[in-house]
Parts: structure tokens; C-alpha cells; sequence
């Protein structure tokens, strides 16, 4: 059996037949000539993009070694190889397995991978390599060989002393890759070298500092708060009022922020009632008229009203792990406030909700810091209220219950 062919016609001859889901066989005098067409073979399957898994008979020679590596390489349990290949043959989709020092494979691997050449139905592409005695233990295992090759020698044989574990091989004939299980990519190694090369010819020979350079970027102007000052305010009682209804002055509550946004309308402005003593001014200087107070001051309404009663955006901003206690649900806003009034602003809030089709202001009296103690708060409410049975919530539902509405 001579070899007719050159390396390259080898190579692809070979890698033709495994895609085709057929086993062949590479056999040669020089085992590291063998090895080294198995590798080209390797590398052009892999360019190839196809499935493969590289065997050492030298190390993975028996069935259950090779069953392993075919199963790890599918992701499929052992006793689904079968299956698994026979599908991959009717798809035109085999697995290829390149398989190094044939010679030394296990009778039962042999017969196993006989087995799977017969079943499979070109599921299974095999390319065994070894020296010329892997040929006679395969055919006479039944394994399928549809073409046997021969490698020519191309380099000399290096000797060495060391004794490998398979029975039939020659002192030293394959010493320098007994341990390796794949071939090296050399067109890979090289285009590393050369990329290598290229950067340390054009990586700059010194290292250049770096430009830097500091901006002076113009300074945040500060912001100036300035305290409103107390105006003292000079009223005089309107002649036409008598001394006890002379003695409430009403003074403005205007908020700064406000103010300095945009003028707060006459009707939002809230006002507080304050009895002062009677100025008397001075002979000199002549007395400043003001308006007569009105004898009821006006309902708390819009922006005054909301800041006299705590309400949705003073109930977001508690803690969502604080308690209440719903009292009742009010079928008005004015509602709402007039049971706020009789609970007491500072220990009650009311928020907007819907009960089916209907608007509600649920009133709620909080918060405490936890279940128990927003029970025992049920003592502090008025008795009409706490006969309507208010029962504790933590804030978090509350909180969630706004935000829907929003």
C-alpha cells in the first residue's frame, strides 16, 4: 500500500470521507508523521466549524472512556448515543471523532464504535490514525473502514528511553507526544507571533506624558438667603366696634417661598385671629387707619386650607412602617375636615380613595408606631367615633392606596 497522495490531497481526502459520516483510517511507519496529518486534520474540521471530539487510544482506550467523551460532547446521557447519532445521519449533521494511536484501543472500544458505524447511518464520522498494526484488530472487529491511507515519513525518529503503556509500541517512537491530546494549531501560534511583532515595532519607544491640562471653570454662585425681618404693624380699632370686638386685629400669614414664586390670591390667604392691647399713638404723628376687621373671619380653603390639615402629601411622606386608624369615610372634602376638627389636626389626615363608583375622603388618626399601640388609640377618639368600630392600617397601604389615585 503506497501513498500517492501529497499531504495537502491527504488532508482533505480525509476530511471529506469523516464529513461524509464515514470512518477512515491513517496508518504510517513514523508515528509522529501520523500525528501531525491528524492534527492538519483537526485544524481543518475545526475551520469547518463541525462538531468534534479528539481521542488518545493511548490514554482513553476503552469503550467506556470513548462513550464518555462522545456523550460530554452532545450533552446527552450514555444510553441516548445511539438515537442521537442515527438522527444526526438523517439530518446530514455527524459528529466526527479523530482518534490518535489506534493500535492501542481496547477490544470492547473497538467493538463499540463498530456497533455505532452500523447503526448510526452516517451519524458518526471516525478518522483513526496509528502505526500499520491498528489495522488488522479493527476489520476484525467489525469496524467499517470505508478507506485506508497511508502517511509517508517526512521526519526522522527521535529516540528515546521510556516505556509507554501500550504493548505493541516501539521504544521511542512517539516519546515527544505521548502526553498530548490535541494537536497544535501552528497557523494560530503564527498569527499570534506576527501580531506580537507588529506591536513591538510600532509601540512608541519612550513613554510620552500625558497633556494635562487645568480649566479654571467659573465658580457656582452661592445662593443668598435672606430672613424675613418682623414689621411691627400699627393698627387702630374702628370707632364703630365696640372695645371687646376692637381687641381682635387680624393679622396675614404669608408664606416666603410663595410670595416670592407669585402672589398668593385675597381668597387663599389663611388668617388667625389675635387679641393685642390698644395702641396709642403719639399726639405728633397722625394715626394710621386700617380696615375694619369682619365679624366672622372667612372658611380655610385651596393652599391655606391643605397647610391647616394634614392630608396625601403629609401621608406619603411618613414612614411606611408606622400604624393608623381608619375612622370613617367622608362623602365630602368639608366632611373630611370637620372630623378632623373634632379628632385634632395634629393627630389626624384624610386622603382621597374611591369605594366602587364613588369619591370618598377616608379619614384616618395616626400614626403610632406600631399595630398595638394604634389599637390602644382607639381610647383617645371621641365615643360616636369609636362606636363605628376604626380599625388599624399599616401606613404602607395607605401610602400604595394614594398612589393609585394619582
Amino acid at each position: 500500500m503506497e501513498d500517492w497522495l501529497t499531504p495537502e490531497e491527504l488532508i482533505d481526502q480525509l476530511t471529506s470521507e469523516a464529513m461524509a459520516g464515514r470512518m477512515v483510517l491513517l496508518v504510517g511507519d513514523d508515528a509522529e508523521t501520523v500525528s501531525r496529518r491528524l492534527g492538519s486534520v483537526v485544524e481543518q474540521l475545526i475551520d469547518f466549524g463541525v462538531e468534534l471530539v479528539r481521542v488518545d487510544a493511548l490514554h482513553s482506550h476503552s469503550a467506556a472512556d470513548v462513550l464518555a467523551d462522545l456523550a460530554d460532547m452532545m450533552g446527552i446521557e450514555l444510553e441516548q448515543i445511539p438515537l442521537a447519532l442515527k438522527i444526526r445521519g438523517q439530518t446530514g449533521n455527524p459528529i466526527l471523532l479523530v482518534m490518535d494511536n489506534a493500535e492501542c484501543l481496547g477490544a470492547d472500544a473497538r467493538a463499540a464504535l463498530a456497533d455505532l458505524g452500523r447503526s448510526s447511518e452516517n451519524g458518526l464520522g471516525v478518522v483513526y490514525g496509528g502505526e500499520r498494526d491498528a489495522e488488522a484488530p479493527l476489520l476484525s472487529s467489525g469496524v467499517p473502514l470505508a478507506l485506508i491511507l497511508e502517511a509517508a515519513t517526512d521526519v526522522a525518529v527521535v529516540d528515546v528511553d521510556e516505556e509507554l503503556p501500550c504493548p505493541r509500541k516501539q521504544p521511542g517512537s512517539r516519546a515527544q507526544r505521548g502526553q498530548m491530546l490535541r494537536f497544535v494549531p501552528w497557523r494560530h501560534v503564527g498569527a499570534v507571533v506576527g501580531l506580537t511583532l507588529l506591536v513591538w515595532l510600532f509601540w512608541p519607544a519612550g513613554e510620552v506624558a500625558p497633556d494635562v491640562r487645568i480649566l479654571n471653570l467659573p465658580e457656582t454662585p452661592r445662593e443668598v438667603v435672606v430672613e424675613p425681618r418682623e414689621v411691627p404693624v400699627t393698627t387702630a380699632p374702628s370707632p364703630d366696634l365696640s372695645e371687646a370686638e376692637a381687641e381682635l386685629v387680624e393679622l396675614e400669614i404669608v408664606d416666603p417661598q410663595v410670595s416670592e414664586s407669585k402672589p398668593a390670591p385675597a381668597p387663599e390667604t389663611a388668617t388667625i385671629s389675635a387679641a393685642v392691647e390698644p395702641v396709642t399713638e403719639s399726639a405728633s404723628k397722625p394715626a394710621v387707619a386700617a380696615p375694619a376687621p369682619p365679624l366672622a373671619p372667612p372658611a380655610l380653603s385651596g393652599m391655606a386650607a391643605e397647610l391647616g390639615y394634614r392630608n396625601e402629601d403629609w401621608l406619603l411622606a411618613q414612614s411606611g412602617e408606622q400604624w393608623v386608624l381608619q375612622v370613617a369615610a367622608a362623602g365630602s372634602e368639608d366632611g373630611a375636615r370637620s372630623l378632623l376638627d373634632r379628632m385634632g389636626r395634629e393627630r389626624a389626615a384624610y386622603y382621597r380613595a374611591r369605594r366602587g363608583d364613588r369619591l370618598v375622603f377616608v379619614v384616618v388618626a395616626g400614626p403610632w408606631a406600631s399595630r398595638e399601640q394604634a389599637l390602644s388609640g382607639r381610647e383617645r377618639l371621641p365615643a360616636d367615633l369609636r362606636q363605628q368600630g376604626p380599625f388599624p392600617r399599616q401606613m404602607g397601604t395607605v401610602q400604595g392606596e394614594i398612589a393609585a389615585m394619582r
